[in-house]
């Protein structure tokens, strides 16, 4: 089984990636900060802020440990809506 990691896959464009590469087959480990959709056999949710260094290394790293991962589409996002000045 192969397996992909998509980050920002609670919507837009992530949830979008996600939802096409299990189409295909893939077994999907969405990373999100949040998300309303429960797991399945293909769709593995991992809740897990990615602006937080110690999330990622209590969190992220033992998956990486535990899943042989072929492909990471990194489709999370952050912004700022304020004035650019």
């Amino acid at each position: 089984m192969e397996y992909v990691v998509v980050t920002g896959a609670s919507s837009g464009i992530g949830k979008a990636i996600a939802e096409y590469l299990m189409s295909r087959g893939f077994s999907v480990i969405g990373i999100a900060r949040s998300f309303d959709h429960p797991p399945s056999e293909q769709f593995i949710p991992v809740v897990c802020d990615l602006a937080d260094p110690q999330m990622i290394q209590t969190v992220i790293e033992p998956l990486a440990r535990k899943y042989p991962v072929s492909i990471l589409v990194n489709a999370a996002g952050f912004g700022r809506f304020e004035p650019h000045e």
